[in-house]
């Protein structure tokens, strides 16, 4: 439960753009799931893996809120290889990691792996949806009424 409470307040820290306390929090999520499965058994929970590939993630977010961006690219990295990990493992799964690891990458000036991180999650996206992918994020723009 307090696993829970921790990822609940770090996203609330992380929408009022709180990095130190959205990177404190998330920090705790980390720690506090993978100390729940050191003293579980050493079967593989296949959902705790997906979850911890978005733990993964969502630090590294955290690191990036925080301008510690060669952390943030690492557990871009490790969330990547978890997700590649699991045994339903798609490469839509990297829909959140890839490209934050792109964006990372530009903030440090690191032009080509960026276009490389990038273009490959996009191509992933047009061979599933299109060229011009309308499913990813759907939004209507019309005002209510």
């Amino acid at each position: 439960m307090l696993r829970r409470a921790n990822l609940n307040s770090a996203t609330a820290s992380m929408e009022m753009n709180d990095g130190k306390d959205c990177l404190r929090r998330y920090k705790k999520w980390l720690r506090d799931s993978t100390k729940s499965t050191d003293a579980a058994s050493n079967v593989t929970d296949v959902a705790f893996e997906y979850e911890l590939a978005c733990i993964y993630n969502e630090t590294g977010v955290a690191y990036a809120m925080n301008e510690q961006y060669e952390t943030a690219v690492e557990y871009f990295i490790k969330s990547i290889e978890a997700f590649q990990k699991l045994p339903d493992y798609n490469e839509l799964l990297l829909n959140w990691p890839e490209p934050n690891l792109g964006f990372m990458y530009w903030i440090q000036g690191k032009y080509e792996e960026a276009e490389r991180v990038l273009l490959e999650i996009l191509e992933v996206h047009e061979l599933e949806w299109g060229e011009d992918d309308k499913e990813t994020f759907k939004y209507d723009l019309k005002a209510p009424g």
